[in-house]
């Protein structure tokens, strides 16, 4: 880990140095700026690996459910459908504020 990941995650207290000195202000920002971005691409995998895990879920549920009736299997798809398309509206509604 760098000293700038152990500067954000509280485990140093003084900022780190680059080249001897203190990073000047247009650096810091540059700096939180890579740092945000990368805490916002951890949860934009870990929103999207739940969201793939709850899909699968939902798939499998309709399959036992339904067992060999093509009717409710027919029905139960409509619904898994429906709520995949939320899954995918909410991760959408996450993500739409970091501009991604």
């Amino acid at each position: 880990m760098s000293d700038l990941e152990n500067f954000y995650q509280g485990q140093i207290s003084k900022r780190p140095l680059f080249g001897g000195r203190r990073i000047p202000n247009e650096a810091r920002n540059v700096s939180d700026e890579v740092f945000l971005t990368a805490l916002k691409m951890q949860g934009a995998e870990e929103l999207t690996t739940y969201a793939m895990r709850k899909a699968k879920n939902m798939d499998e549920a309709r399959r036992d459910l339904a067992g060999n009736d093509e009717l409710l299997n027919t029905i139960f798809a409509d619904l898994e459908v429906g709520g995949v398309g939320k899954l995918k509206q909410l991760q959408d509604g996450v993500f739409s504020p970091f501009k991604f």
